[in-house]
């Protein structure tokens, strides 16, 4: 019966085997970290003043919003009091791109905003997006927006 390598044994033969391939003509390959690699991490609250074109009759408007990223098992989650929610947050080493919509309800209508947001390194958050409301008296209007705000 022949027997396997012990670990050991097998660590020493893989170190020799690299030490072999490494010489001055051939040095080892660049092993620090890839800046590609590294994300930015965009957990905390966010502050955020939507400004809102004219549309449906109404006059321009501004209101300011927070929202919340924490990390957990399944990845990034963005909370927004009393919305549900769905969306995506991608990030690379400068920047975080959310995309979402979120849903909630007035005593009068329904709202719903969808937006691109970027969360830059530098603490920054901007983007735009829309908010559908849909009244109870079947009325429904689009109110497109831009959004600014930083890291609180």
């Amino acid at each position: 019966m022949q027997t396997s390598p012990s670990l050991a044994s097998l660590t020493f033969l893989l170190a020799a085997a690299a030490a072999a391939c490494t010489t001055a003509a051939n040095p080892p390959p660049n092993t620090s970290p890839d800046a590609a690699v590294a994300t930015l991490d965009p957990t905390g609250n966010w502050t955020v003043a939507y400004e809102f074109q004219a549309a449906c009759g109404m006059p321009a408007s501004t209101t300011q919003g927070t929202f919340t990223v924490t990390y957990g098992q399944m990845g990034y989650a963005v909370q927004v009091a009393g919305t549900e929610s769905t969306g995506v947050l991608a990030c690379g080493a400068d920047s975080c791109v959310l995309s979402g919509t979120w849903a909630w309800a007035g005593s009068d209508a329904d709202f719903q905003q969808s937006m691109n947001l970027t969360l830059g390194s530098d603490n920054t958050v901007s983007g735009e997006g829309t908010e559908q409301v849909a009244s109870s008296d079947g009325s429904m209007c689009v109110y497109p927006f831009t959004a600014t705000g930083s890291r609180s």
